[in-house]
């Protein structure tokens, strides 16, 4: 990677080509930080890049390397604070531009409002979500509107409000007609959820079928694994106990061997269910406690998310000061 960064950084220097050289600058900051371990993020070239960026009114570099970093802090240091704070700079250094010279700004709104959806933090998330779409893509190929299209979506599911969810999800639907299968899926999927939420099991069974079939296509069943878990509810609604068994098994399985920990939440009811509705209600109850202390862990990592969020913004405060 370093050889690659260093041959694109001298062709841009023999080109005089100011716009790949500052871009290799930029892939050299980002290569640093990769090399970071949990907790302690490398962010000196990164930092180093962005004030030079500013003082040369590079607004396009700086709006860039801001998101770059905010991404970095978020996945890698997991210092929420500092993260929102490089979203925010970033959002107002984009909005310096016009969108023919810097056509990121539908993702910046995408990153800043799923983090804060990520902290439940609503009116907010929806408040940038909704700002993006007023942006153009920035590529004609680019999924990042089906995903604040499908974001919008899971928060009105969340409130209960299907028919704006259901919206939304079909808004996903249309726009990926003849691209990205995969969203597709993911849109057919919440909608199929929300059928089930209305106890509309002829509608949501198709659906849900046509997201497991998807995902599974394209070999990545943790994104239809949700799917699983509401059709195997409906048939064992049912009382078809081989379908049900067969879709639970299935799921335990995605859950299991790809580690999706916020699933458990909604897989142990299942089972629980399923194995007293076959008479072994020792194994039922044991299930029932286990989703009782899924649920538990759920609320207990989100948390110490908040905790550690609320501690940064102390410290935040503090190097402000």
């Amino acid at each position: 990677k370093q050889a690659i960064i260093d041959s694109l950084k001298a062709f841009g220097q023999r080109h005089n080509d100011e716009s790949l050289v500052t871009e290799a600058a930029l892939a050299q900051a980002w290569l640093q930080s990769l090399e970071s371990t949990p907790k302690k993020l490398k962010t000196a070239l990164m930092r180093e890049f962005i004030a030079s960026s500013i003082k040369k009114k590079d607004h396009i570099s700086t709006a860039r390397a801001y998101r770059t970093l905010a991404e970095l802090y978020w996945r890698i240091d997991e210092n929420y604070e500092l993260a929102f704070e490089c979203y925010f700079k970033n959002i107002e250094t984009g909005k310096l531009l016009t969108e023919d010279v810097y056509p990121e700004m539908m993702t910046d709104c995408a990153s800043i409002g799923k983090a804060y959806y990520s902290f439940k933090e609503y009116p907010k998330a929806i408040m940038y979500l909704k700002e993006g779409l007023q942006h153009k893509p920035p590529d004609k190929m680019a999924p990042i509107q089906s995903d604040i299209r499908n974001t919008i979506g899971l928060y009105y599911q969340k409130v209960n409000n299907l028919d704006s969810s259901d919206y939304f999800f079909n808004q996903v639907l249309q726009n990926e007609t003849s691209r990205h299968e995969e969203w597709k899926g993911i849109a057919m999927g919440n909608l199929g959820y929300n059928q089930y939420l209305r106890d509309d099991y002829a509608k949501a069974i198709p659906l849900l079928e046509q997201d497991i079939a998807i995902t599974a296509k394209y070999n990545n069943p943790e994104f239809g694994n949700k799917s699983i878990i509401w059709l195997a509810n409906i048939y064992l609604s049912q009382n078809n106990i081989e379908k049900a068994e067969k879709m639970a098994m299935l799921a335990k399985y995605y859950t299991e061997s790809k580690n999706l920990f916020d699933h458990y939440q909604f897989l142990y009811p299942l089972l629980s269910k399923l194995y007293s509705a076959k008479g072994d209600l020792r194994t039922g109850q044991q299930y029932l406690d286990s989703s009782l202390w899924a649920k538990d862990s759920v609320e207990r990592k989100f948390s110490s998310m908040q905790l550690a969020r609320a501690q940064q913004k102390i410290e935040s405060e503090q190097r402000q000061q």
